[in-house]
């Protein structure tokens, strides 16, 4: 009996099915071997080998799309590029270090390349993705994805609350029209550039002498509108180009500028403020192109065009996810702009910039524009020169260039120095010559 049993053990090890080698497959044979005999961290590896694919597959479709952005990154920015993009926008006046930008292409590249490897490599080894994924797979990888964010959002409002405060957030107050104003009577030193400046407002949030003077209505007057170049960022009131033009014309000089403000912010005030005045003499607004930039930004109430080519007041972005850091970085502080949102902002200053000129002539005052300019080249080779064409040519508008090289600009600091407004403050009394003339 027990040989009978043996040799049936023997012919069902040699007649079971054979393998690719030619061998018996124990697994066919014998199916109670793969459960009961293997041990159960051997299945949870089997079971789990679909899930860790997706993980590889995932990971490297991700490098290979990064490394792929990157590529074509350095690739796309060259100088006219950049400047189209990136420094006409934001970055205006610093001038482009060009050696820096052909070392970030190249190290663009190279770490394109590598991404590609990297997820050349995982994607290969995943060998494809897997046909069916777990629901419990998918659920970690989005939690993942969603701690990251969270994370990151976290250490961005941490640090939003242990920087120190910018002049703005120290001088200025939120508005609901103009996004923000100054802080109404009040006088405070701050250290601006190495210099302690006095900033005194009145009772209308007006930077004027001190916080107690008062604006007469009926008397000629000059407005003076734009940002921080306008408003004597690192200057003292004196020295500021308005004041300065008020001594010289005798005139009343009333600078509704703030720092930080855009184009469409500029002209709000002044359009505003042109109806309370009963003898406006002239409408000062000064024009940068990291304004056209701030156009775009949606953090704040702005101006955009309506479909008949109308200005339209918008108010500022609302919803669960507008304060949120992360989002705010996205959407408004990353320095780049596509062609469209280009074409966008110069199309929406082009015109402002006329609808200003518009409502300063309809209450008989000169309209002029202020365009600061680094480079000390004749106007037609200014690398503005393009740029003033689109905006102020068609039709007409009266502005000028205005040198601000050297040491007429704070050191460190890119906005004008005395010495600098003074020669602003000339520049303007002969274009108003001019224009009356």
């Amino acid at each position: 009996m027990i040989g009978q049993e043996a040799k049936a053990l023997q012919k069902s090890r040699f007649n079971g099915p054979r393998g690719e080698d030619g061998c018996i497959s124990q697994r066919e044979s014998r199916p109670d071997l793969l459960d009961n005999s293997l041990p159960e961290r051997v299945h949870s590896v089997v079971r789990g080998a679909p899930e860790a694919m997706l993980h590889r597959w995932m990971i490297g479709l991700v490098f290979a799309l990064a490394g792929g952005a990157a590529w074509l990154l350095a690739f796309a920015i060259d100088r006219a590029w950049f400047e189209h993009h990136v420094a006409m926008l934001y970055l205006w006046p610093a001038t482009p270090n060009f050696a820096v930008l052909r070392a970030v292409r190249l190290f663009l590249a190279l770490v394109g390349g590598l991404l590609l490897l990297v997820g050349y490599w995982l994607v290969v080894r995943s060998r494809k993705p897997p046909s069916r994924v777990s629901i419990g797979a998918a659920a970690r990888v989005g939690l993942a994805g969603f701690g990251a964010v969270v994370v990151c959002e976290l250490c961005l409002q941490w640090y939003a609350s242990k920087r120190p405060r910018t002049i703005n957030e120290i001088l200025a107050q939120p508005h609901s029209r103009y996004g923000w104003v100054w802080k109404p009577s009040r006088s405070i030193v701050l250290p601006v550039a190495g210099r302690q400046i006095r900033w005194s407002f009145n009772s209308e949030g007006i930077r004027a002498r001190s916080e107690n003077q008062q604006f007469d209505r009926r008397r000629p007057t000059i407005l003076f509108t734009g940002e921080s170049f306008a408003a004597g960022h690192g200057l003292q009131y004196e020295e500021t180009y308005s004041a300065l033009l008020e001594s010289r014309l005798g005139v009343q000089s009333v600078n509704l500028a703030v720092n930080g403000y855009g184009l469409d912010q500029a002209y709000l005030r002044l359009a505003d403020a042109l109806p309370e005045f009963e003898k406006p003499i002239a409408a000062v607004s000064l024009f940068l192109p990291l304004q056209l930039g701030r156009l775009l930004q949606d953090d704040k109430p702005r101006l955009v065009l309506a479909a008949k080519g109308d200005l339209q007041l918008v108010p500022a972005a609302s919803g669960p996810f507008s304060r949120l850091r992360l989002r705010d970085i996205l959407r408004n502080q990353i320095p780049y702009s596509s062609d469209s949102n280009v074409k966008r902002a110069i199309d929406l200053a082009a015109a402002i910039i006329h609808a200003s000129a518009a409502g300063a002539r309809s209450r008989g005052a000169l309209p002029l524009f202020v365009f600061p300019s680094y480079g000390a080249a004749p106007s037609q080779q200014r690398p503005e020169a393009p740029l003033a064409d689109a905006l102020f040519k068609n039709p007409p508008v009266p502005f000028l260039f205005v040198d601000l090289d050297g040491d007429l600009s704070l050191p460190g600091d890119g906005h004008p120095s005395p010495k600098g407004a003074d020669r602003i403050a000339s520049a303007i009394e002969q274009a108003l010559m001019g224009i009356q003339q």
